[in-house]
């Protein structure tokens, strides 16, 4: 499974995933959206195993950590 968010440029966020890692962000996502409130998403080095250390692009800003958070409003 390959799932990995950068920050490109210092403005945009871009997930890259592969087709396993499409289908875990499905389903995490169709979770949230039944009964969660958040989810958290993290690298090996932050102690999970969802996000991939490995970027896409050389002079990318890896992010370690991705929590989606459920909004009512």
């Amino acid at each position: 499974m390959r799932i990995s968010v950068e920050i490109v440029d210092d403005e945009k966020v871009e997930i890259n995933a592969n087709e396993q890692g499409l289908e875990y962000l499905i389903n995490a996502l169709t979770q949230l959206k039944k009964n969660g409130d958040h989810v958290h998403m993290m690298t090996e080095a932050w102690g999970m195993w969802q996000l991939n250390e490995q970027t896409s692009h050389t002079d990318s800003k890896l992010v370690q950590h991705l929590e989606i958070i459920r909004n009512e409003s």
